[in-house]
């Protein structure tokens, strides 16, 4: 605005001359003109100076730092510990080799004697595995022995506190949702018509427990010890030569806190 005024006032000040001037009588026409020429070439100097006025010149602002950056000297975010879901699979510790051998063998003594039955051999399951090992561990851990999980009422997890009865809760916990066909009956009506009704089984489970002092027996030894031993009890050779199943687990713990060799076997089918 300051250098707009100063324009208008220069203006200003060489039109007043050049009006004068156009208004002179024709009689003094040099005089006049050498008086003109003398007001143009002042207000041509004016304009002159106008044209070289600096002008501050136009800064930008300084951009600001962005609030998402952060500085230099904060600490790095750790990511918060995610909490196990309370209905997570319970998965067993991994055995020691002693423990896993002994698995291996008694799991190829079933099949043998499977075989000598002409029924077909029963596929590992490392689910089934994971459960029974679990069951033996806590058998072992707490010395008792039993199909039936014994309560633990200071433990956090509530299948624990108070497990039902039998083995079939343990199969959910561990994260085993199979079941197989047991049973197929078919009914034909008087009409011809027929229904089939299939039952379907969760599984079986066999438990054994063996302690030797003075010195452990070879692993081949305890492993016919074991399936011999279910064999001369009934339920447990059913569940042995049952046709139906199809896999099993094998989970063993082995406990010498108490001077002697403490060997818990658990066997689980589907």
């Amino acid at each position: 605005m300051t250098v707009i005024k100063k324009i208008i006032s220069v203006l200003v000040a060489g039109l007043l001359p050049l009006v004068c001037w156009a208004s002179l009588p024709s009689a003094d026409k040099s005089r006049t003109e050498t008086e003109g020429m003398e007001v143009m070439e002042g207000f041509a100097r004016a304009l002159e100076k106008i044209a070289h006025v600096h002008t501050k010149p136009h800064i930008a602002p300084k951009p600001e730092k962005p609030q998402s950056v952060p500085k230099s000297s904060s600490k790095p975010q750790v990511p918060a510990k995610q909490e196990k879901p309370q209905n997570a699979p319970q998965i067993a510790p991994k055995p020691k080799t002693r423990e896993a051998q002994l698995e291996a063998l008694v799991h190829a003594k079933i099949n043998e004697v499977r075989k000598k039955y002409t029924l077909g051999v029963l596929q590992w399951n490392d689910t089934l595995a994971s459960i029974a090992r679990l069951h033996s561990q806590d058998m072992a851990k707490r010395h008792y022995f039993s199909h039936d999980t014994l309560p633990d009422p200071k433990n956090a997890d509530i299948r624990k506190r108070n497990p039902p009865a039998g083995f079939a809760w343990r199969y959910e916990a561990g994260g085993f949702h199979e079941e197989i066909e047991t049973k197929r009956t078919t009914q034909t009506f008087p009409d011809g018509s027929t229904q089939t009704d299939i039952v379907y089984g969760t599984g079986a489970e066999n438990i054994f427990q063996a302690m030797f002092g003075g010195g452990s027996p070879a692993l081949s030894s305890i492993a016919e010890e074991v399936v011999d031993g279910w064999m001369k009890s009934k339920g447990h050779k059913k569940n042995i030569l049952t046709p139906h199943w199809i896999r099993e687990g094998i989970g063993v713990a082995i406990d010498w806190s108490q001077g002697y060799e403490d060997i818990y076997v658990t066997q689980d089918f589907c």
